[in-house]
């Protein structure tokens, strides 16, 4: 294999005759349109919107509205939501001094 090339997942099917059959190609991104940009630039913003607040701001109707979203969960494009923690907030500040020593 030549180096820096990335294979391709392969799929091979036996049929019991001693043959081994079939390949399967590179699953391809979906193409991104103006809604599904507008509805990641909306998530990014508030990742705990609704649909029916994502699907209004869009100009959709809810059920399309989250097939989009799915569909962009299940390509990856979502890879998934999180809470952005305030650590200062959770405790107080903790001052450590330490002392190392090399030989």
């Amino acid at each position: 294999m030549a180096p820096n090339r990335r294979s391709s997942p392969v799929l091979v099917v036996s049929t019991g005759d001693g043959f081994s059959y079939g390949a399967m190609p590179p699953k391809r991104q979906p193409a991104l349109d103006r809604i599904d940009i507008k509805i990641l630039a909306l998530l990014q913003r508030n990742g705990r919107s609704t649909i029916q607040k994502l699907a209004e701001t869009v100009g959709l109707s809810p059920r399309p509205c989250l097939e989009r979203v799915r569909r962009l969960e299940n390509a990856g494009i979502i890879a998934g939501y999180q809470a952005v923690v305030t650590l200062e907030l959770l405790s107080r500040p903790l001052t450590i001094f330490a002392e190392i020593v090399l030989e």
